[in-house]
């Protein structure tokens, strides 16, 4: 599996106008500007998706995911399509339409080809960030403030893909240490982006906010692990600040 000049190898190549991969002040983009992947749900099928576009309108992607396992690549990398909600969105992710339509869950063909198209892309995009939702994965909705419903929960099956084989791979106490963490770092992040802190009156530090600051548990990472989270979460509040 290689990328050659922004195109998957093994990926049906099936090219959309051009005019509809660039901006007039943005006509490409480098593979170090590519931050995630934005999943869409096509609401439609493969006769249209195989254009990589939608004629008489601005709307184009980079990837057409079809429920019978084929996969198209309309755009190389570096084009900007318009898909996913504005310039920034469409500068920073890549979008991929998946056939089907609300109420079908990706099936295991279209699963599979995203994983792989995913691995591919992080091979020559050094920024790509990591496959969860919120970070190397995103969502039309989301980046719109919720004025789309898509994908309406369809790409689920993909994101437990890549925490199924995580969790496969810890220790019981590495999975407690993970539970644990999930139900304590909202509330610490509430109060690290500018939340107000709920009243304390009469609790003991075990059971206020610096007490669990305390004693937040931390799982084993190597030095690298540390300097790819180090660099997602200073990342990710730089992008905040913009906002």
């Amino acid at each position: 599996m290689t990328v050659v000049d922004g195109w998957l190898d093994w990926a049906i190549k099936a090219p959309g106008p051009a005019e509809k991969g660039r901006y007039p002040s943005d006509p490409e983009r480098a593979m170090s500007e590519i931050l995630y992947i934005v999943m869409h749900s096509a609401e439609g099928w493969e006769p249209f998706l195989r254009r990589g576009h939608r004629p008489g309108e601005d709307a184009s992607w980079t990837f057409s995911n079809c429920q019978d396992g084929d996969f198209y690549q309309h755009y190389p990398l570096s084009a900007l399509t318009f898909t996913s909600g504005g310039y920034t969105q469409n500068r920073d992710g890549l979008a991929c339409e998946n056939e089907g339509v609300a109420g079908q869950p990706l099936n295991a063909a279209q699963v599979a080809n995203a994983r792989r198209m995913r691995a591919d892309a992080a091979t020559v995009c050094p920024n790509l960030r990591a496959p969860l939702l919120g970070a190397g994965f995103r969502e039309h909705s989301e980046l719109t403030n919720g004025a789309t419903t898509c994908p309406s929960g369809r790409i689920s099956p993909l994101y437990r893909s890549y925490l199924k084989a995580q969790e496969e791979d810890m220790t019981e106490e590495e999975h407690n240490t993970l539970m644990t963490l999930a139900k304590q770092v909202p509330e610490v992040l509430h109060l690290l982006k500018g939340g107000e802190l709920g009243d304390q009156t009469g609790l003991g530090r075990a059971d206020s906010v610096l007490g669990k600051l305390d004693t937040m548990p931390t799982l084993a990472l190597s030095d690298d692990d540390l300097k790819k989270l180090a660099k997602y979460v200073n990342d990710d509040h730089a992008e905040r600040m913009k906002e």
